[in-house]
């Protein structure tokens, strides 16, 4: 893709303010003339390859102190930022205006990370559970349900129906092929401890993997809402976020 301005140069940034795409030299001219902030460049690109999900397991509070670094910025750094620029503004009543406008929308994004944060949290902490079964419990196969890979809505809600249906089946089966698989591995002890580890699951999977069909939901519906702001800013329909 080209730039707008210099149609020599490919483009590399892209201004929301004005929505152009231009090359690095155009670029640095229009900074240097001070009619655009390098704040107001961002990287032009042309596709994204990515998945609508991080498939990878992560530590619990990973995603909390993530979140939570970014409402920090918000609320912290970008309303000191914002509140110095429109004190800077020539018309007092337009300043502070900017000021009020500025400190409700960047409080309006901290408190939208922590949301995010906290539910992150409950999705970490869901994986961690699911893993946890398999690890008092010796006869179940973990590669029998390997993690989901989603990509759209469809695979999100096919991950969290199969999540349900693998509970509960799990749950309600696990009396009688557990204590099968422990018999033939270990004998009649093993039959007994394969009777009790079942028993646990019969509460302990439903409550699991109903937990993890509810995390998936909530991911699909997070990423697509994410996806759908990147379409409209990319045609132009600007929503004010950093």
């Amino acid at each position: 893709m080209y730039s707008d301005l210099e149609p020599a140069f490919a483009a590399c940034y892209r201004s929301d303010k004005y929505n152009i795409q231009i090359s690095r030299p155009v670029a640095q001219v229009l900074v240097a003339a001070g009619v655009l902030e390098e704040s107001e460049l961002h990287p032009h690109v042309i596709r994204n390859w990515q998945f609508m999900h991080d498939h990878r397991m992560h530590f619990p509070t990973h995603g909390l102190i993530k979140h939570s670094q970014k409402a920090f910025s918000n609320m912290f750094i970008d309303t000191a930022a914002d509140l110095k620029r429109a004190a800077n503004n020539d018309n007092a009543a337009m300043g502070t205006l900017e000021g009020v406008g500025s400190v409700t929308k960047n409080i309006g994004l901290g408190i939208g990370q922590l949301t995010i944060g906290y539910l992150s949290l409950y999705g970490e902490l869901s994986d961690a559970l699911d893993r946890f079964t398999f690890i008092y419990d010796p006869f179940s196969d973990a590669k029998a349900h390997p993690r989901p890979r989603v990509t759209d809505f469809k695979s999100v809600a096919k991950a969290a129906g199969l999540a349900l249906w693998n509970g509960w089946k799990g749950g309600m089966t696990g009396i009688v092929r557990q204590t099968r698989a422990g018999y033939q591995q270990y004998g009649v002890l093993g039959g007994a401890a394969g009777t009790l580890i079942a028993t646990v699951n019969i509460g302990m999977k439903p409550a699991v993997d109903t937990m993890s069909s509810l995390t998936w939901l909530s991911r699909g519906t997070y990423a697509s809402v994410k996806k759908a702001i990147e379409v409209y800013r990319n045609e132009g329909r600007r929503f004010s976020r950093k």
